[in-house]
């Protein structure tokens, strides 16, 4: 499975924001993606993740950075009913995506990291 798809289901299991999570983005992105293991690589490889990382999961200006350019939002909703926040991203030649999370930031978050999983920006 894709990185990033994986990296998705995690996030949208998520109840609220994740700094961990937003490293492991980062890293996948940025292609800092190697094992943090005990070794002094290791260590300093989970720093950089902490310190370089934007806030993906806990604000929405920096879950939309991570929406592929030339996809936009298609539908933002909360369903009072689940409690959850639905947001769907529709990118060139008509594919969609979408994702249902808890909080706004983490459904942005999941339905760009799809996007780009489906080959729209880098990733």
């Amino acid at each position: 499975m894709n990185k990033l798809l994986a990296l998705a289901d995690r996030v949208e299991k998520l109840t609220g924001p994740s700094r961990q999570i937003d490293g492991e983005i980062y890293a996948t992105l940025s292609g800092l993606d190697f094992p943090a293991g005990d070794n002094e690589k290791g260590r300093i490889t989970r720093q950089v993740r902490m310190d370089c990382a934007k806030f993906y999961t806990g604000c929405m200006d920096a879950a939309r950075s991570l929406v592929p350019e030339g996809w936009f939002t298609k539908l933002a909703m909360e369903d009072r009913h689940s409690h959850s926040w639905r947001w769907d991203l529709r990118g060139g030649f008509g594919y969609e995506v979408s994702a249902r999370a808890a909080i706004p930031s983490l459904a942005i978050t999941v339905s760009a990291l799809r996007a780009r999983a489906h080959g729209g920006g880098e990733g």
